[in-house]
């Protein structure tokens, strides 16, 4: 009797072991694209503090005049009115008090503000006016070498731009 069989297809074990690598493969291009997502979103509010930062430090540049009036400035602590000056012309104050309100306003309009507990700040350092924009960042690094108030909170994400005078 001849008892030489020859194997057809696959056995069950292999078909599970390909299934295993398989899967495996799946969960890292999963994790790969869960991480693309999310360092996507970080630059999109990078993006956004930048922009913000820049156009108040523009707005600071146009008002040579009014610059002492957006000193001190933090959206979070102050709430302010629209002067109403624009169409009949403004006084370097009214016009700082404008450009802080409609500033203001990318900080804590509803429903979306612009940045998540988004905060704007200007400082004057001796010579030099800073804009700063801060906001807590979902995806947070641990590596926090960039600070730029100093009592900054763990989790906060900033931007600071900076004009001589």
């Amino acid at each position: 009797m001849n008892s030489t069989y020859r194997q057809r297809g696959l056995t069950l074990m292999e078909v599970l072991v390909a299934q295993v690598v398989l899967s495996i493969g799946l969960l890292g291009v999963a994790a790969l694209q869960t991480t693309g997502l999310r360092t996507q979103h970080s630059a999109h509010l990078h993006s956004q503090a930048t922009l913000l930062a820049q156009d108040m430090l523009d707005r600071v540049r146009a008002n040579p005049l009014g610059q002492t009036h957006y000193l001190g400035f933090d959206s979070a602590s102050v709430t302010l009115t629209n002067p109403a000056c624009i169409r009949s012309g403004c006084t370097p104050s009214q016009l700082a008090q404008h450009d802080l309100f409609q500033w203001q306003q990318h900080f804590t309009r509803t429903p979306a503000p612009a940045l998540p507990n988004g905060r704007g700040q200007i400082i004057d350092d001796d010579d030099q006016l800073h804009v700063i924009v801060l906001w807590r960042s979902p995806y947070f690094e641990t590596n926090q070498a960039h600070r730029c108030i100093d009592n900054q909170a763990a989790g906060v994400s900033c931007i600071q731009l900076s004009l001589r005078r």
